[in-house]
């Protein structure tokens, strides 16, 4: 048994992210504090609508409707999974779980954990911008802080990214960034979400990439969650 040398592994791992965890519900619970979950402030809404009511042309609005659409990006994710899959790595179901359970969690802790807590409203039914919104998809009941399209697509984006990093060095994080920044833009752009949402949503799913990913390292270190390159 090798129980206790993996537990110590785990616990480091632990200890790495503990601050970063740290400094992220502090900030939320100074977002609270000051009020502006309740009340964007200036600066905020000048950002919002900036993204949302500035003239682009018009398939740039197209653009945002399909990329925020999980029709879109569900046959990009399942190939991605497919293609894996057929990998000729060891323990391929490790990275295929670690994936899984980082949009998982990601989803769990946006959706059920901090947009109840948080009880922001969405840009679309904010009195100070709901008249104005130039709303392109349905509003949405949910509430708007964090943005669970931001933290699941950034958790996905940064898992398969470290995942890849032996193979691709920083290129998969910076594509994966990358797309995750165009559906991030993209909720923004449609009218229901405003900047902070994204912007801790996004840090939130990177944040989960990471830990689950120092973690799964620890816990077998002798075969990283990686592919070989």
């Amino acid at each position: 048994m090798n129980l206790l040398p993996k537990s110590d592994a785990v616990m480091g791992a632990l200890r790495l992210v503990a601050l970063p965890w740290v400094g992220f519900i502090t900030a939320l619970y100074a977002l609270r504090q000051i009020g502006w979950l309740m009340a964007p402030p200036d600066w905020e809404l000048f950002l919002f609508r900036a993204v949302n009511q500035s003239s682009l042309p018009s398939w740039t609005n197209t653009l945002a409707i399909y990329a925020r659409n999980p029709l879109t990006w569900t046959p990009l994710y399942l190939g991605i999974l497919a293609w894996l899959l057929f990998q000729p790595v060891p323990k391929v179901w490790q990275i295929v779980f670690l994936l899984l359970l980082a949009v998982i969690v990601s989803d769990q802790m946006s959706a059920s954990v901090i947009k109840p807590w948080a009880m922001r409203l969405r840009p679309c039914r904010y009195p100070e911008t709901a008249s104005e919104c130039h709303l392109l998809v349905q509003c949405g009941s949910g509430f708007s802080f964090v943005s669970s399209h931001a933290s699941n697509h950034f958790a996905r984006a940064w898992t398969l990214g470290l995942i890849m990093l032996r193979r691709w060095k920083s290129t998969g994080l910076i594509v994966g960034s990358l797309w995750a920044s165009l559906v991030s833009w993209s909720q923004m752009r449609v009218g229901v979400h405003f900047p902070l949402d994204i912007a801790l949503g996004a840090f939130l799913g990177i944040l989960i990439a990471l830990s689950l990913w120092l973690v799964m390292n620890k816990i077998d270190g002798s075969s990283k969650p990686e592919l070989p390159s």
